[in-house]
């Protein structure tokens, strides 16, 4: 795992960016603790932060020649976790080099057989690729987008980053933000496709897309997407193919020379990895973690999304796997002050203690030693696990969770709703979004409306949760490996008849895939969300930094709030669809952000 940034002049001479290129390099240097390297040109500047996984020894980068005219340069983050296969068919071609990391074997592949190399390849990953002689630039992601990657256009110059705190360094991307930027974080954000940008500079490179740049221009392709054709596999033949994926994948996710743990929940999730690893890796002890609150009594209240608390169903986990095990539990003061280091981690508006409290638990996990943690991210996204409310698939228009994880529009006094067309834009939106289904929808015969939610899912919400990962483990320098975003086992699952997953029980296909080993308790367990601070003490913290928010009239959105509304709200006389420490969490970040990162809002007024 590892940290990109780099800027390509294609309107001249680009050295002048060589003292820049070091800042976007130490801006992102917690991605990669363990090395850095930088290769200049005059039309090239590429730096790389390394967080050594595969072959330790190896694998430095960038790779290439600033002296050779023809050598490729290549900085990529993340793991090609396919690499030992893909050698076997480097041999095959006469290729005699070392084939002991994915690094030297990505590039390696690169050269023989082109940019179309990357359909090839199984893992999570932000490749930049320039070749000199046709003078082109290549910026690519994986197929579910798990590794991050934006880029900025500008003046004749392109240059990338592995986060937006990179762009934003480098003085190419300003800090200006437009009016669809400010109606993305007003009302879907953190839940957004690739193509809603907040800052107006910089962009995203969407999952399963490559982007390439010339001095005529850019040119988008897409190398991946899913499939218009249902598998017809009957249930038994379903879960035995699933099954079987898994076991692959999980084969392929274990490699590493450093070790690997897994972020234990408890759930069906995240014990069906570890079984599944601990049914191949018998020799070395299998390393778990999991994390709470240290009151889990007061913290927790029953809901559809977290019927049950997550600790007795954890021991039952590491009984079952005989792991070596440490259980992390944080107060509310601790999760409090992480809350400024998590909107540091993501450059734009954090989620409160979902940010916070994950940040911290990855910090411990890092102080234990591990720099490979796996994760079952994604699974509720795949496999129908979400217990969204159902609402008429011809009427809706809005995404399925949108009212209960966002922001309270009613914090917003009507005329600036209106001005901004907040709730118009979500709509248009969700439309959009529901349009490009349409093409799926029509090739399946299933339930459409659990196809749609779907489709969702995998292209909307999993964006969010994956970013939410992605910031708070590398801000710890901890890999994060999810599994369940293998776009082999993706595309196989989204291509099964919708009743597969939707069986006596949410999630029916993978607890029946799941290996035998994993205890009836958790393979039956219903639902459950990553814990949050439901405490009342934790809410009376957010109410005071609400009211103390409300008396700054130093930030520009402070005319925009409806302070009566607001306090109705925490009085408990106006009752928002969001949960208090939703709400709250997400206005504060809003004020924090604006106050900290000074964004350009003059395109908007």
């Amino acid at each position: 795992m590892c940290g990109i940034a780099g800027v390509v002049g294609f309107g001249g001479d680009c050295s002048r960016y060589r003292d820049i290129l070091g800042e976007m390099v130490d801006s992102i240097s917690h991605r990669g603790p363990d090395h850095n390297g930088v290769l200049f040109s005059d039309l090239a500047c590429f730096g790389h932060v390394r967080l050594a996984i595969i072959d330790p020894e190896r694998g430095q980068q960038p790779v290439g020649s600033e002296s050779e005219s023809n050598s490729m340069w290549m900085v990529f983050s993340g793991e090609i976790y396919n690499y030992v296969e893909l050698a076997k068919d480097l041999e095959k071609t006469g290729y005699k080099g070392p084939c002991s990391s994915d690094t030297e074997v990505l590039y390696e592949g690169f050269k023989r057989w082109g940019v179309s190399f990357v359909k090839k390849l199984r893992g999570m990953f932000a490749i930049a690729l320039w070749d000199p002689i046709q003078r082109k630039l290549w910026l690519m992601r994986d197929a579910l987008g798990v590794k991050p990657l934006y880029f900025t256009e500008k003046d004749g110059l392109v240059a990338f980053g592995s986060e937006p705190k990179a762009l934003l360094a480098s003085g190419i991307a300003s800090r200006r933000v437009s009016l669809s930027g400010l109606q993305t974080l007003l009302s879907v954000w953190p839940y957004k496709t690739a193509d809603q940008r907040v800052f107006s500079d910089i962009e995203e490179v969407p999952g399963g897309e490559v982007l390439e740049f010339s001095a005529s221009g850019r040119k988008n392709w897409s190398y991946w997407n899913l499939a218009q054709e249902q598998k017809e596999l009957n249930y038994e033949e379903a879960v035995a193919e699933t099954h079987t994926i898994l076991e692959e994948v999980m084969t392929m996710q274990a490699r590493s020379d450093v070790g690997v743990a897994f972020a234990l929940s408890g759930g069906v999730d995240s014990t069906t990895l570890a079984f599944f690893h601990a049914e191949q890796q018998i020799s070395q002890p299998l390393r778990t973690f999991s994390m709470g609150f240290t009151r889990p009594q007061l913290a927790f209240s029953p809901s559809a999304f977290r019927p049950d608390q997550d600790e007795p169903y954890i021991e039952i986990a590491v009984a079952a796997l005989d792991s070596e095990h440490r259980h992390f539990s944080y107060d509310e003061e601790e999760v409090w002050e992480a809350v400024g280091l998590s909107l540091r981690s993501r450059d734009l508006p954090d989620t409160g203690d979902l940010d916070s409290s994950l940040l911290l638990f990855f910090q411990d996990i890092a102080g234990r030693g591990v720099k490979v943690c796996i994760s079952g991210e994604g699974a509720d996204e795949l496999f129908g696990g979400y217990p969204w409310p159902q609402k008429d698939f011809d009427k809706r228009e809005e995404f399925p969770w949108s009212g209960l994880l966002g922001l309270w529009p009613g914090v917003f006094k009507d005329e600036v709703r209106r001005g901004l067309n907040i709730s118009k834009f979500e709509t248009e939106l969700y439309g959009k979004i529901r349009a490009e289904a349409t093409q799926f929808l029509d090739a399946f015969g299933d339930n459409q409306q659990d196809r749609l939610e779907s489709y969702l899912n995998l292209k909307v919400f999993l964006g969010g949760q994956l970013d939410r990962v992605d910031r708070a483990s590398m801000a710890n320098g901890i890999e994060v490996r999810v599994p369940f975003c293998d776009h082999v086992l993706v595309q196989h699952v989204w291509q099964l008849d919708m009743k597969h997953k939707k069986g006596d029980k949410a999630k029916q296909l993978l607890r029946d895939a799941a290996p035998q080993g994993v205890p009836m308790e958790i393979r039956t367990r219903a639902k459950a969300s990553y814990p949050t601070l439901g405490t009342k003490m934790y809410q009376r913290k957010l109410e005071k930094a609400v009211i103390e928010m409300l008396a700054d009239r130093d930030w520009m959105m402070a005319e925009w709030l409806d302070h009566g509304n607001i306090i109705n709200a925490i009085e408990g006389k106006v009752m928002p669809s969001a949960r208090p420490n939703v709400w709250m969490s997400r206005l504060l970040a809003l004020h924090r952000w604006v106050k900290e990162y000074d964004p350009d809002f003059s395109d908007v007024f």
